[in-house]
């Protein structure tokens, strides 16, 4: 546009990152619009999270709201993949929530 290709720039297409959970909602996140809050809220009530686990960009984002949340990247690393549902946010020593 700056070097006078085309006239009219519109977006097209953009990301939205959104986080889905039960309708109990047990980390009171729902209304949220800081995912990184989000984020520590579901580590501090030890709420269910199922990760990607994929290497995809979401999961990159993911990673790095867990890292923005108080979560090193490594304890981020260590969540489960959604194949593996029922595991719990880890706590900010490194240990997963509830049962392994």
């Amino acid at each position: 546009m700056t070097d006078g290709h085309g006239v009219d720039r519109r977006d097209v297409m953009y990301n939205d990152f959104v986080i889905v959970g039960p309708t109990s909602d047990p980390a009171h996140i729902r209304g949220l619009k800081d995912a990184r809050v989000a984020f520590g809220q579901i580590a501090a009530a030890e709420a269910l999270f199922a990760s990607r686990g994929d290497d995809s960009g979401t999961n990159r984002t993911e990673l790095r709201l867990w890292k923005l949340a108080g979560f090193t990247s490594a304890i981020a690393n260590a969540l489960p993949p959604r194949r593996q549902p029922g595991r719990k946010a880890p706590k900010r020593d490194g240990r997963h929530g509830g049962s392994q």
